[in-house]
């Protein structure tokens, strides 16, 4: 029984430092690649490839080669990562902008701004949880992309405000133990918002399910409709 008890243990220990091996790695390839272009260029494809190894991962492909999966989509998203990603740094840039705006504005004009500042706030939020995520996971067009981010943000508040919560708890734990930033910081952040944006598609994925078997049974309803209108009945 004791032998068995410390095979286990050993097992499990075996395990969790292998994990941690990974998550180090993964996160020395996303710092590699990323300083590689000076960021300008290579700064979001790091991210998407680091997001496109991770998914593997949450999706149980365990055994997979971790530079070859990141190479092949760190090359598959240089352009289209980096556009998605200089949207969100727009948006970000309007942000900033009309903070400083407000400044120097009152009256209906002051509300005005300060509306559309809070909506850009938000969007820019939901694009830089979902956007890149979303983009490993779907084939979709640029602004399919952005559309999707926001809507999958709004119909899952919950999984959002985890979210937030536990970026939160993660940058506290890093704030404390500031040694495992050089190591860790992209791999664990990473992992926590794709953790929470594959649950949130698989409700997208089960509502587009239900609404296409809704089609194919209208469809289906019609088609009997027809066919018995177009019947003809012995007198």
């Amino acid at each position: 029984m004791m032998e068995n008890n410390n095979g286990f243990i050993s097992t499990r220990f075996y395990q969790v430092t292998i994990w941690i091996w990974k998550m180090a790695y993964l996160h020395l390839l996303w710092l590699g690649f990323s300083i590689a272009g000076l960021g300008l260029i290579t700064l979001f494809p790091a991210t998407a490839a680091l997001y496109g190894v991770l998914r593997k991962w949450l999706m149980n492909e365990q055994e997979l080669n971790i530079f070859q999966v990141f190479f092949k989509v760190f090359k598959e998203s240089l352009l289209k990562a980096n556009l998605l990603g200089y949207t969100v740094c727009f948006f970000g840039y309007l942000i900033w902008f009309n903070y400083h705006y407000l400044g120097v504005i009152s009256g209906l004009e002051y509300l005005s701004i300060v509306i559309l500042w809070y909506v850009l706030v938000i969007v820019f939020m939901f694009m830089a949880l979902f956007l890149l995520p979303l983009y490993v996971h779907y084939q979709m067009t640029y602004f399919n992309y952005l559309k999707a981010s926001i809507i999958i943000a709004l119909l899952n508040p919950i999984k959002v405000l985890s979210l937030i919560i536990t970026l939160l708890l993660a940058g506290a734990a890093f704030y404390l133990l500031p040694g495992l930033i050089p190591f860790y910081l992209s791999s664990v952040i990473g992992w926590l918002v794709m953790w929470h944006a594959l649950r949130a598609f698989k409700k997208l994925d089960t509502k587009r399910l239900q609404l296409a078997q809704q089609d194919i049974d209208k469809a289906k309803k019609g088609k009997l409709s027809e066919s018995l209108n177009s019947s003809t009945y012995p007198m």
